[in-house]
């Protein structure tokens, strides 16, 4: 068992999370499980997962989707997982990359209940 629980990097603004990340670069899917599982511990609209090296990532992606249906019951609406497995380098070009997306029914909501936008408060 692993003493620590950190996120490898969370964005916020004053008063939600908008995103959480994790990453694993180990080829062991155990190790993929312990870090994407830390995804499922928080209220947020985008989790990220981050992990590199594989050769069938759709399987990975099966794997993951699998896991969080069998071990959380309660997403947030609207929330979206994204699986990216960074590709290799062939004859001087990144190859290989894969992206799945995975959204909960639902609009997001943020904490004081107003729906969440992507919209940039810039303006």
């Amino acid at each position: 068992m692993k003493g620590q629980f950190l996120w490898d990097h969370m964005s916020c603004t004053d008063d939600d999370v908008i995103l959480i990340a994790e990453s694993e670069w180990n080829k062991d899917l155990i190790e993929l499980k312990h870090d994407f599982e830390k995804l499922l511990y928080t209220r947020c609209p985008i989790k990220l997962m981050m992990c590199g090296g594989w050769s069938d990532s759709a399987e990975i992606a099966d794997a993951l989707g699998t896991y969080a249906k069998d071990n959380c019951h309660n997403f947030g609406p609207g929330e979206v997982f994204v699986l990216f497995c960074v590709g290799w380098v062939e004859g001087g070009k990144r190859v290989h990359d894969d992206v799945f997306r995975w959204q909960v029914p639902g609009e997001v909501c943020r904490n004081d209940g107003r729906k969440f936008s992507f919209q940039s408060d810039w303006e």
